[in-house]
């Protein structure tokens, strides 16, 4: 009995020290976030669990940021296609930042009307333009939009937060999912498209094309007059010396060509005579990149080259003039009356997907405008 006693004094005595050895401060202390993140290791990589990590990246940068109203666009695979897989990541968000309560979310199908109706093309989401018009028509002070690529046994999904006030991106977000059986099913399903459609008859006879990896814009079914809704905003059809050309319908005309297959060597054309004003050609891809040419006046600035013209030797004696922007590898170069004019270093391994010349006014003229792989 006495042995007994002695052992259990002993024990008791043990915790009683052990307890007294802890500093309450330094327990009550959480790791520094950097040690929590360190001990992580993401193991799981089922598309349910990284669809809550995606959800999390992005709930901490909408809040970061004061962002508290969210559309979210369908993501697309690289060459603008939105497969079943697309429309399912943007459903699965829209439902998990609403879940929540801490953010406005606007509903899947109110935004593809808002889409149709102003003939919008959400594929990437990269025209601070029409970002900015979104943002307004919606009352959202950010997009959500993304890429998916297909590494084989996994898939990539990339996204971008954008802000509608300044169209620039404010944040960005990854995962890698493991392309399982219900992975495979969704990528595989046809892809579809909420862009503006024109209607059969005018969509032929506006772009004829080859897949896309060679198109022409033909106004010769146009009558003087009509507007071009099916590639543009405020655009109508003109004529002047028997040919037909693009003018603005107001000071804010815009052109767009979209669903583009345009790689490693193309070129891309057009003749115009611009007024005073700004005008800018961006030839953009999915994922951000772009080839950008800015008309301002007389001075013309294509990467860092810029140069002003004289009114007589911009128009080099001609009414219009061509501009032609010739891509190859690493370079893109812009040749104005088949003159070079300058060089811009870009990335070889891009596809281009959309034209748009935005600041088309009511004395612009634009014609003649032609992309094609080489």
């Amino acid at each position: 009995m006495d042995k007994i006693i002695t052992i259990s004094f002993i024990l008791l005595y043990n915790c009683a020290g052990q307890k007294q050895n802890l500093d309450p401060k330094i327990q009550s202390e959480p790791l520094p976030p950097s040690d929590i993140k360190s001990e992580l290791v993401v193991t799981d990589f089922s598309l349910d669990s990284q669809l809550d990590n995606l959800t999390n990246q992005i709930i901490q940068s909408l809040a970061n940021k004061q962002k508290t109203k969210i559309a979210v666009i369908e993501f697309s695979d690289l060459n603008g296609n939105i497969t079943e897989f697309g429309k399912y990541l943007s459903e699965e968000l829209i439902t998990r930042l609403f879940l929540t309560d801490r953010f406005e979310v606007v509903e899947r199908n109110m935004l593809n009307k808002i889409l149709e109706e102003h003939k919008l093309n959400m594929s990437g989401l990269v025209d601070e333009d029409t970002i900015k018009e979104l943002g307004r028509i919606l009352g959202v002070d950010a997009i959500a939009s993304g890429s998916i690529t297909d590494l084989g046994g996994n898939v990539k999904v990339n996204a971008r937060l954008i802000s509608t006030e300044t169209g620039a991106v404010f944040s960005v977000a990854s995962v890698k999912i493991i392309k399982d059986q219900t992975v495979k099913m969704l990528l595989d399903k046809l892809p579809v498209s909420h862009q503006f459609l024109p209607s059969p008859n005018k969509a032929s006879n506006t772009i004829s094309s080859n897949n896309k990896s060679k198109f022409n814009v033909d106004l010769s079914k146009y009558d003087v007059g009509d507007l071009i809704d099916e590639i543009g905003t405020d655009l109508m059809v003109a004529e002047r010396g028997g040919k037909k050309y693009i003018q603005g319908l107001n000071d804010t005309g815009k052109l767009t060509i979209n669903n583009l297959v345009l790689k490693n060597k193309f070129e891309i054309e057009f003749s115009a005579d611009w007024s005073k004003f700004t005008q800018t050609v961006l030839i953009q891809s999915e994922d951000g990149d772009e080839i950008k040419l800015m008309f301002k006046g007389y001075l013309i600035t294509f990467g860092n080259t810029a140069k002003k013209y004289s009114k007589t030797s911009w128009k080099s004696g001609k009414y219009y003039n061509d501009c032609r922007i010739f891509v190859k590898d690493k370079v893109a170069k812009l040749f104005l009356n088949e003159e070079f004019f300058g060089t811009v270093q870009i990335n070889p391994n891009v596809t281009y997907t959309k034209l748009i010349i935005r600041g088309i006014k009511m004395n612009d003229e634009l014609r003649d405008i032609s992309g094609t792989n080489l």
